[in-house]
């Protein structure tokens, strides 16, 4: 596990979000994607958590003709994440040692979606930050940037 980020809803139920870096590894098995990624858990019941959603893109599995999409040991699969705020988060931005960055609109763990990709040739292997208000995701890797999300992609999201 690389990250841990617990949180209480909107809707009042508790959530917990676990990001892994590692997959099977190989394409032996279509139930266990060969690249690690993002799970969303209602934890409202501790005791009982149920998978509310898991977050995967194309890239992260299956496997392309029997054979992985990535030489790297983390390949394409999820590596750092953040949330926009600890309370209540909106957004959530994940790294990827070789596929960027994506950012994820996480306002219903239930249904998340993708909201913002940067590619970065070199993947971006340090933990993205978000900020909403001045509509920017911070990341690095091999370097540093300020990116600037399209005009009204968070509009609504900064609003609440």
């Amino acid at each position: 596990t690389s990250d841990l980020w617990p949180w209480t809803g909107k809707n009042g139920r508790d959530y917990v979000l676990v990001s892994d870096e590692l997959g099977s590894g190989n394409c032996d098995d279509p139930k266990k994607p060969p690249y690690g990624y993002v799970h969303m858990f209602d934890i409202a019941d501790e005791m009982n958590p149920v998978l509310a959603s898991q977050i995967r893109t194309e890239a992260m599995g299956p496997c392309k003709n029997g054979q992985l999409v990535s030489d790297t040991l983390f390949g394409v699969g999820t590596h750092y994440c953040s949330v926009d705020r600890l309370d209540n988060p909106r957004l959530l931005a994940c790294g990827s040692f070789s596929a960027g960055v994506r950012v994820f609109d996480i306002r219903n763990p239930w249904r998340p979606k993708e909201i913002a990709y940067f590619g970065e040739a070199g993947g971006v292997s340090g933990m993205p930050r978000i900020r909403v208000e001045e509509r920017e995701l911070w990341i690095s890797s091999a370097q540093y940037y300020v990116l600037k999300f399209a005009n009204g992609v968070l509009d609504e999201i900064a609003s609440e």
